[in-house]
């Protein structure tokens, strides 16, 4: 069995997190929520603390929450402040979180989700009040005279290897997206960082051109696609073909998956109904299930785009595989219940497993793919438990995402917490 184990818990909103996205390539956290009065942030460094950056925690804007973070760990050896490890190093006996940013946004309602771009230069945030806003960082672009920017990096050319800068990005507004009449459940880049997909409590899901957003351009609809209930989620992914795929689902229980043709417009090509893919091992009818079982509140992707995974409102991970023809089910996590997936994720690149991480209610659980020979001679593929934590935060857990590598993970609390686990592969 896997080891999972809290390194740290830190308080850093009296209010509730909605969101969580992690830098692609810095030990960077993107959190948003609702309105945060904490006035400052503890400047020690013991286990759990918040360490004070260039910025209080308080949030000043009339709007939801969103603040940039980092994650610190230090070595066993080394404790305190010093021997600074990197990240997902199972050597590392503790961790804190460094503010680096409060986004002053101009979002009047609770910041409802967030993404970082892949290329790590952008982020995007979406509220309650339809508003998405693109911020972008002011490290490894260019200056005014279009030239690239020097960066200083730490420990010379091994710290460029590694990409850790001296000194922490800070972003800055670029632009704000409307169109969508209602709250923005999700915003996510598509992989080349070129295209941001929104979706909406008003049942449609948005895709933008957002190329040149931030030197002036206007972001450009490229295709509405409606749906029969809130959106709540949406992910991309390129399925190894030069043509980028985003798929979207909620409240009605059906993912559709959209393909950019050659003219550039998107279509549906695949639509998956996650009431047909059942997931129950008792024998309870669909009236005997808990309102809401079949919405689909999270998507995730794995880094080649041969897996995808639908957190249901049961609590069920439904799990596809890519085939030529679209997608087919390859098996349940979970069997259903009370508690709600809130969130579902796949490691990216560079890991050592291909575990999945689950949020349901308040608990953590990691699922893991065995195969089993049947009597038939067919082999039959299952995902059990691999381990779990029941109670991870004092409230439900709406989002959790591993680290690069596999080898971590963070989640958020309704009660205001990140907390980052370390995580050994058993």
């Amino acid at each position: 069995m896997s080891k999972i184990r809290l390194l740290a818990s830190s308080k850093v909103s009296n209010n509730t997190l909605w969101s969580l996205s992690l830098h692609p390539s810095r030990d960077f956290v993107l959190v948003t929520g609702s309105p945060n009065d904490i006035s400052g942030c503890d400047s020690n460094e013991s286990e759990g603390s918040v360490e004070s950056g260039q910025n209080s925690a308080k949030d000043e804007t009339l709007g939801g929450y969103a603040a940039v973070y980092e994650i610190k760990t230090d070595s066993a050896e080394g404790g305190g402040g010093g021997g600074d490890k990197s990240e997902g190093d199972l050597d590392a006996a503790s961790a804190r979180l460094r503010l680096v940013q409060v986004l002053k946004h101009k979002i009047s309602r609770t910041v409802r989700c967030s993404d970082f771009s892949p290329d790590g230069r952008m982020l995007a945030i979406g509220g309650y009040d339809g508003v998405v806003e693109i911020w972008s960082s002011d490290k490894g672009g260019r200056d005014e005279e279009g030239d690239e920017e020097e960066e200083e990096f730490e420990d010379g050319e091994k710290g460029k290897e590694r990409g850790l800068l001296k000194s922490a990005p800070t972003f800055r507004y670029c632009c704000s997206i409307t169109g969508q009449e209602n709250e923005i459940k999700s915003c996510t880049f598509s992989l080349d960082s070129g295209l941001l997909c929104t979706t909406s409590r008003d049942k449609t899901q948005w895709i933008w051109d957002i190329q040149g957003c931030c030197d002036g351009m206007d972001p450009e609809v490229v295709s509405i696609v409606q749906h029969g209930g809130d959106v709540k989620c949406s992910r991309w992914t390129d399925r190894g073909s030069n043509n980028a795929m985003v798929g979207g689902a909620g409240y009605d229980g059906v993912a559709k998956w959209m393909t950019e043709d050659e003219e550039g417009d998107f279509r549906v090509r695949d639509t998956l109904e996650s009431e047909l893919a059942g997931g129950y091992t008792s024998s309870e009818t669909e009236e005997e299930r808990r309102p809401g079982w079949e919405t689909i509140w999270d998507i995730c992707m794995s880094s080649s785009g041969a897996r995808m995974c639908l957190g249901r409102g049961d609590g069920v991970v439904v799990v596809y595989d890519s085939v030529s023809s679209g997608w087919r089910l390859k098996g349940f996590a979970g069997t259903g219940g009370w508690d709600t997936c809130y969130s579902v994720d796949l490691p990216k690149g560079g890991s050592s497993h291909f575990n999945i991480l689950a949020c349901v209610g308040r608990g953590i659980k990691v699922y893991k793919e065995t195969s089993l020979f049947e009597s038939s001679g067919e082999r039959s593929h299952l995902f059990k438990v691999d381990n779990e934590v029941p109670a991870g935060h004092e409230g439900e857990i709406f989002e959790g995402r591993w680290r690069r590598g596999g080898q971590g993970f963070v989640t958020i609390g309704e009660e205001g917490s990140v907390n980052i686990w370390e995580y050994e592969v058993g």
